[in-house]
Formats: C-alpha cells, structure tokens, sequence
C-alpha cells in the first residue's frame, strides 16, 4: 500500500471514532434549498429485486454489543445510564494510541488501541486479555454468539473467542479494514478500502457474497428489515439485499460519506461532506427518496443518533444539535464556553439513554445532556480531549480519550 493510501485511512479511521459536526445550518425539503448552491437529488436510483420475506427489524435492547449500540445504528441504549454527578469508576490506559470506540458484553469492555484489541473487565477495568493483530486496530467491534470480530489495517477481518481472545478465524480483503462490522442472523457485514461490502458466514468465515462499489468504504452497515444501509468514498449510500447482496438503490451526493448511517421508523439519515459544506439527509428507507436535508458552511457532521423523535449530532466547532426527525427543523443546540481549540477540536458522535444524551468533546470534557432541552445536566473532566463514541450499559458510560485511557463513569 502506497504512502497516500496510508495516511488517508490513518485520517479515515480518526474521523470514523471522532464524528465531527459544525454549528448553525439550515434545513431544506425537496421543494427548497436555502442558501445552497448544491444540486441534490430528491429520489435515488431503483435496483431490480424485493426485500426478503419476513425480514424484521431488530431493536436496540437485542443488540448493544455492537458499534452505535444497535443494527440500525441509532446510537440508542437502554442503558441506564450514569445518574445524579458521575465519577470516574475506574480507567485503563493502553500503549501506543488512544482507545478507541468500545463495546461492552456480558461483563467485558472490548476496544481497539493501536495493533491490539484488548478485553477489559467492565466492573473493575482489570485487563482480561489482549490479540496482536498484524495492523491497527480502528474498528468498533462487534460481539454475538460468544465471538467478538473487529477489522485491522493488515486488510483483515478478525474472529476471536470472546472468553479468551483465542483466534477462531481471519478474513483477508484487499485493504485496510476500518468499518465496525455489523453481525445478524449468523452473518457478519463490513466495509473495507479495496471499495467491497462483504458478508461472511459467522461461523466460518466463509464469504456469503461480495458487493464492489469501486470507492473506499469506512462508515460501518446499518442494517434494518434485511437491509443493509452503507456509504462510500464515492458519495453515494446504498442499500443492499442482506440474503443476496443485491442493490436496491443507491442515492447519489456530490461529496463524500465518511460516517455510518442510522435507521429508524423507516427512515435512514446520515451526513455528507463537500468542501465546507456539510448535509444531514433523511431518506425514505424502502425508496432512497429524500424527505428533508439539513445544510451549513464550513462545518463536518458525526454520525446521527436518532430515538424519540429526535436526531442528534455533533460539531466540529462545538455545538451538538437536536433535529425534528419529520421535517429537520431545529430544536435546539448546546454549547459551552469551556470550549477552545484543541489539536483536533472534534467531538465523539453521540450515545442517547433514558432522556440524555453522552458525548465527548476536543475541550476534555465529557457531557451529559437533557435529551429534551439541550440542558447540560452534568460534565466531568478527563485528562484529555475525547474521540471515541461513548458506550451507555449498567449504569456506566465507557469511552476513549487522548490520554490513551478508557474510561468508566458511573
């Protein structure tokens, strides 16, 4: 792999912890654009083929131990979450880089840092074991079935016993792999940088089938009604057939998707970045059609978290907004005069449970904020600015920061 390539998907992997957002924006439908000099179309492209019958969609209290806390990757747990004013429980510090984004499963925090994964335990943040992987380990991971599976830089897409660490399987693809791998009905879905969707037996890891798009994929699958939603390099968001890997339709912007798609109620939103420019999109999920978009200058949006009628998102000069989800009209944003310019000035996509919404921020603060109001309701300083996306199960709340911490409140 060339040195641009290289650097890129060291870039790539950053954005995909980070979910960088900007402040201000304005909301279109189909009919008006204002203040936008960009043409974008309002119905996506048809692929022949029908949804499988009996597909259903799965909720988030079935599926935590994955990136986003859900298939659908809304961003929703059931937490609960830290009440009252959290302290730290306990941290991890790890060589090398920072944590990255965790997962927590049956007592054990799983997280990537550097070439390792490493198992944590959840109640007293004692290591449990670490995998040396042959590449960065950028990927959320994803537990199901007493497996844990994440993606590596050494292109591959990795197995391992979750009680032990103990390699069960590798998948090898033709790039870096950054995209948090999605797993239903014992079938394993990710993204990589050779521009493949992959689905691979669980089990086995036997691939099922493949869809080439020709462009880098880093955001991670959302999957819904035996959809699976994902972007690309290429600006374009497809939805793919779950069983066949055959598209549905695509729907084409004129930037690029860095982030990983949320679905909810039938309806899939997810940002877009040209120049200065960033979009919010919701989509008709069944059609690829556009219900409403949400436009600012100069801005970089996270991936959205959506639950009650809500869709929350982060900024890259600090704001974290709160969308109507039936028309994209603003409803409020937070801010702080804590913030100030850090080496990356970004934020964490954020977590949603039980009316509050978690993020971290580039100023070294972490938020706990009234999902109904944009009210802070506590914050707590750690020892550097905060990157990763948060993770909200049993009264804890986990994530990463620069310091190459992980972090337990509580």
């Amino acid at each position: 792999m060339n040195t641009t390539r290289f650097i890129l998907a060291i870039l790539l992997s950053c954005l995909l912890c980070l979910g960088i957002a900007g402040c201000g924006g304005e909301t279109a439908s189909d009919e008006v654009a204002r203040g936008t000099t960009v043409e974008v179309p309002t119905q996506a492209t048809p692929s022949t083929g029908a949804a499988p019958e009996g597909s259903t969609t799965q909720g988030a209290s079935s599926y935590e131990s994955l990136f986003r806390g859900n298939l659908a990757r809304t961003g929703e747990y059931s937490g609960p979450g830290p009440t009252g004013s959290p302290e730290v429980a306990w941290q991890f510090k790890i060589d090398g880089e920072q944590p990255k984004t965790p997962t927590v499963s049956d007592g054990m925090v799983y997280f990537g840092g550097g070439g390792k994964l490493w198992a944590v335990d959840a109640d007293g943040g004692y290591q449990k074991w670490t995998f040396q992987a042959e590449g960065t380990v950028a990927s959320c991971p994803a537990v199901a079935g007493g497996m844990v599976y994440f993606g590596s830089f050494d292109g591959s897409l990795y197995a391992l016993d979750a009680a032990n660490g103990q390699e069960k399987w590798k998948f090898e693809t033709g790039d870096f792999v950054v995209s948090s791998p999605a797993v239903a009905n014992g079938v394993v879905y990710f993204g990589s940088l050779d521009g493949s969707v992959y689905a691979l037996d669980a089990e086995s890891g036997e691939q099922q089938w493949s869809f080439q798009t020709g462009a880098e994929i880093l955001p991670s699958p959302a999957i819904s009604d035996g959809i699976v939603y994902i972007g690309g390099y290429d600006g374009y968001l497809r939805a793919l057939d779950a069983e066949t890997g055959d598209e549905r339709w695509n729907f084409k912007t004129d930037g690029t998707i860095w982030y990983t798609p949320a679905v909810s109620d039938g309806t899939v939103y997810f940002s877009n970045q040209l120049g200065p420019q960033c979009w919010l999109f919701s989509l008709d999920a069944k059609r690829g059609t556009t219900n409403w978009y949400f436009i600012e200058e100069n801005a970089r949006f996270s991936a959205p978290t959506v639950v009650n009628g809500m869709v929350y998102f982060a900024s890259q000069d600090y704001c974290l907004y709160a969308l109507d989800t039936m028309n994209g009209e603003e409803q409020w944003r937070f801010t702080s005069e804590r913030f100030v310019e850090s080496p990356n000035g970004h934020y964490s996509s954020p977590a949603a449970s039980d009316g509050v919404v978690y993020f971290g921020s580039g100023d070294g603060y972490f938020y706990g904020i009234s999902a109904t109001d944009g009210q802070e309701d506590w914050s707590l300083k750690v020892g550097d600015g905060v990157s990763s996306s948060p993770a909200v199960v049993d009264g804890k709340v986990y994530f990463g920061s620069r310091d190459r911490l992980l972090y337990a409140l509580e």
